[in-house]
């Protein structure tokens, strides 16, 4: 009890004035234990009483010592009350300029709203939480073959069992692929987009369903149940929500499947899936296809160089069973990390832009500060000639910055949220659904940073400025006397020369990553883009059973399509140009050249289609000729297929087959195609292999092309109307033409080079500001130095030379800092942006032309300005 009284007095002790506290309080202490502890020989009543009186007395002495100190805290309390006159005086100071202070504001607001919109891009793709709890422990799993020239070959499932058994530093892990079924019911056919799935998917993502249940290990296994899952927003939209959708069938692929539960949106990571289906692969059977992708949680505290480490040795058995040289090997990274690599070029080019925008924003403000600052000279001498505290002073000026960073902060959150929607907007089809491109805390901590960060840069050169002037220098002076000082006149100098080379080098960058956008725009995709119409369509097995039905369709499909008016040929295909689907394989050439040891051994893309896809896809034929209707093992080989096995000979006749098959089962060779772009304009080419679909298995799943006379648009319902009438429950899907799918495989190109094209010219008005700011300060300062040149014989056109030349010394000087930088950066840049030229010499010489017109502009007026200077004016004023 002793005990316990003691620590309550030491925490009310706290209450006492600090230097008290200091001197007395472990006396006070002391002298109230002993005090205890000789009541305690009376009992505990006698020591709640000494305890209840000491506590008394405490609180008497605490108010009575705050009484005697309450003129230091009124001096404390006097600087805290100051702060709103503080904010008052600013927002009058502003008030009363009204048009230079609605610059100032609306300048810095257009630095901040770019700031906010990018920062929220950023937050969305980068910083913010995938839609699970502990999400920072989640991993992307795959596997990488450098010899097949794959980074990653995906996951083959037995491998995948193989890990998951072995594993120790995993809570678990699971298998996922994208696929895309016909989904139908009383409402009709619709082309779902869903993925399969191993059981434990929603475990290892934390995924709790709304209705029903998840997978469970059951309906995992090979031939097991037909069940499926809905995600909440197909429930919504095509079920009504309907609270008794567990248990109904419905039609996936033209087969029944039983409704077993249905999942929230945040399930739809990490592209939109509306369904999921159990994987139900078989784990015994071996050299299955690499197909899936994994995702897996980590234990707590695992790190990544642990994880990676377990998962090598979780793989050795495979290797040492199956893959002696290593061929193919598991990799992990962050799943962040993973998900945001597409993203990382246009998130660093936006931030580093959005950066030199608010950078030069704040350069123009402070500017614009520090000489309002100059020009208040005499006011802040008066004021502390009358014993105002410098220190005071500066606050008041920093106090004037806060104010106004606040206002653009505010405005910038408004403008900047408007422009995250445009982002949004623009990106639709760019970025994946887990994406919210959405405001929240962080966003709202950023703001308050920017207003924070704006704050310092272009408040603390007019506080100190303040602080550290003489009054009584400055009072001493004549009130028509320059006051602009040598330091003065050369850090308004930098401020503008450092506006010039922020902005030269956004206009730099800008320029190389349009021209960069305009090579890859006209790099050759080796078809015929303009008049391509193509669509998706994919057969259920449960109504095409077998090879003549699906072959059956396919003549009745193309025979319509050739049918219709304004169609020049048409053709089918299992994977169209720029698609990036992959179906790799490898192949032994008869009579090719020979391997060396150790030698890459590249996987070759390989494609089926019918005779005519070639003719509606425009590809080049180099070599042979092109698919007929024989039916025979006959292929048609790319350039790049045809260099790596015959080199410096004629393939046409030579033959193939796949590598570990049947050495009596060759096909051959009968043409030479160009090669065509697969993966991207800006991604190499694979060699590539055409099957003819009457020598090959046919496809069930497809695509076909569509050559038109006249624009695709004037066909798009007649296709869909013959699909239809070919078969009520086929839904055809991806429908677009081949100039939208070269459009959207830029997109992010296109995307960042439009922004930084905007900072650029938001940057490059801003240093017209700049420098027609501080020339015109110049200006008014030196009009009696202007008026004795004047007056000394000088024409007006030598005074408007004089000051258009210190307006281009700046630009110049600004050009000359700015330009080395922004090379420097298009070197980096070039590492992962293809087309990006560090020395594109006519990026460089616009650039350096428009800086030169800005000069000229910006200097035009303030010079013209200073030749109407009346010398008798000017001379009488000093």
């Amino acid at each position: 009890m002793i005990r316990l009284g003691v620590w309550l007095f030491q925490t009310l002790l706290r209450l006492v004035p600090g230097d008290l506290r200091a001197e007395h309080g472990a006396a006070m202490v002391e002298d109230l234990t002993g005090l205890l502890r000789d009541a305690g020989t009376r009992g505990l009543g006698a020591v709640i009483l000494a305890w209840s009186r000491a506590v008394a007395d405490l609180v008497r002495r605490t108010t009575y010592e705050h009484w005697l100190r309450r003129d230091r805290v009124n001096r404390r309390e006097n600087r805290i009350m100051s702060l709103p006159h503080d904010v008052r005086f600013a927002i009058r100071g502003f008030a009363r300029q009204p048009g230079s202070s609605g610059l100032l504001l609306f300048t810095l607001t257009l630095g901040m709203a770019s700031a906010m919109a990018v920062f929220g891009l950023i937050n969305g793709i980068v910083l913010r939480p995938l839609p699970f709890p502990d999400s920072d422990r989640f991993v992307y799993l795959n596997e990488t073959a450098p010899r097949w020239n794959l980074t990653y070959t995906s996951i083959n499932y037995p491998d995948f069992v193989q890990w998951r058994r072995a594993v120790r530093t995993f809570e678990g892990m699971a298998l996922y692929t994208g696929t895309s079924v016909n989904l139908g019911d009383a409402t009709g056919p619709e082309r779902v987009l869903g993925a399969k799935v191993t059981f434990d998917w929603a475990a290892v993502l934390g995924i709790q369903p709304i209705l029903g249940r998840v997978f469970r290990a059951d309906d995992d296994r090979l031939g097991g149940p037909k069940v499926v899952i809905l995600g909440e927003k197909l429930w919504r939209r095509r079920f009504g929500a309907a609270m008794g959708v567990v248990g109904q069938t419905v039609r996936v692929n033209a087969e029944p499947y039983t409704v077993i539960g249905v999942v929230p949106r945040s399930a739809e990571f990490p592209a939109g899936y509306q369904l999921w289906l159990p994987l139900q692969e078989d784990p015994a059977q071996n050299y299955q296809s690499y197909s899936y992708e994994g995702v897996g949680r980590l234990k707590p505290g695992t790190s990544l160089a642990a994880a990676r480490e377990d998962l090598i040795q979780a793989h050795r058995p495979i290797w040492a069973a199956s893959d002696t040289s290593h061929t193919v090997s598991p990799v992990l990274q962050s799943l962040r990390d993973e998900l945001g690599a597409d993203y990382r070029t246009l998130v660093a080019a936006l931030a580093i832009g959005v950066v030199l925008v608010l950078l030069c924003a704040c350069a123009n403000v402070a500017s614009s500060m520090f000489a309002r600052a100059i020009f208040r000279q005499r006011e802040l001498a008066v004021r502390v000639a009358l014993g105002a505290d410098p220190s005071q002073l500066s606050r008041q000026l920093l106090v004037e910055s806060l104010v106004l960073a606040a206002a653009a902060g505010l405005a910038g959150m408004i403008v900047g949220s408007w422009g995250l929607e445009i982002f949004a907007k623009a990106l639709p089809d760019l970025l994946p659904s887990w994406i919210r491109l959405e405001p929240d805390w962080v966003t709202a901590a950023a703001a308050l940073a920017f207003v924070g960060g704006t704050t310092i840069l272009f408040g603390v050169a007019p506080a100190l400025s303040a602080r550290r002037q003489d009054a009584g220098a400055v009072l001493g002076r004549p009130v028509t006397q320059a006051s602009l000082s040598a330091p003065h006149r050369r850090l308004l100098n930098g401020f503008v020369v450092a506006e010039v080379g922020l902005a030269s080098v956004l206009l730099v960058g800008s320029g190389m990553l349009a021209r960069a956008y305009q090579r890859v725009r006209t790099i050759d995709p080796g078809i015929r883009v303009e008049n391509a119409l193509t669509f998706r369509v994919s057969l259920p097995p449960l109504r095409y059973p077998d090879s003549s039905a699906i072959r059956l369709f396919h003549a009745r499909l193309l025979a319509g399509l050739e049918a219709i008016p304004g169609v020049d040929r048409a053709g089918l295909v299992s994977c169209l140009p720029l698609a990036g689907c992959h179906d790799g394989n490898f192949f032994v050439a008869d009579g090719g050249e020979p391997s060396p040891p150790g030698a890459p051994n590249p996987v070759i893309l390989t494609q089926v289609a019918t005779p005519g896809y070639f003719e509606a896809i425009g590809a080049r034929l180099t070599r042979g000729r092109r698919f007929g209707s024989e039916p025979l093992r006959a292929v048609v080989v790319s350039e790049d297929f045809a260099r790596l096995h015959w080199p410096n000979r004629d393939p046409v006749g030579r033959r193939i087959r796949y590598q570990g098959s049947d050495t009596t089962r060759w096909s051959t060779v009968i043409g030479v195609v160009g090669n065509i772009k697969h993966y991207g304009l800006d991604r190499p080419t694979r060699p590539t292999l055409y099957f003819n679909t009457f020598g090959a298995a046919p496809l069930d799943a497809f695509a076909a092309v569509v050559r038109t006379l006249g624009p695709p648009s004037a066909v798009t319902e007649t296709v869909r109307r013959l699909v239809r009438d070919l078969d009520p429950e086929l839904p055809i899907y991806a429908v677009a033409t081949m100039e939208d799918t070269i459009q959207k495989s830029l997109g992010i190109r296109r995307v960042m080079a439009a922004v930084l094209a905007f900072f650029a010219t938001l940057t490059l008005f801003l240093a017209i500001g700049g420098i027609y700011a501080v020339l015109s300060y110049v200006v008014g300062r030196r009009r009696a130095e202007l008026g004795v040149r004047l007056a000394l014989g000088a024409n007006p056109g030598q005074v408007v030379r004089m000051v258009m030349g210190q307006g281009l010394r700046l630009v110049a000087l600004g050009a000359i800092i700015g330009f080395p930088v922004a090379i420097a950066g298009a070197k980096v840049l070039s590492v992962n942006v293809v087309g990006v030229n560090p020395w594109d010499l006519p990026v460089l010489v616009a650039s350096a032309t428009l800086m030169t017109i800005v000069g000229v502009i910006a200097a035009m007026v303030p010079g013209r300005r200073a030749a109407r200077v009346d010398p008798r004016v000017a001379l009488s004023s000093n």
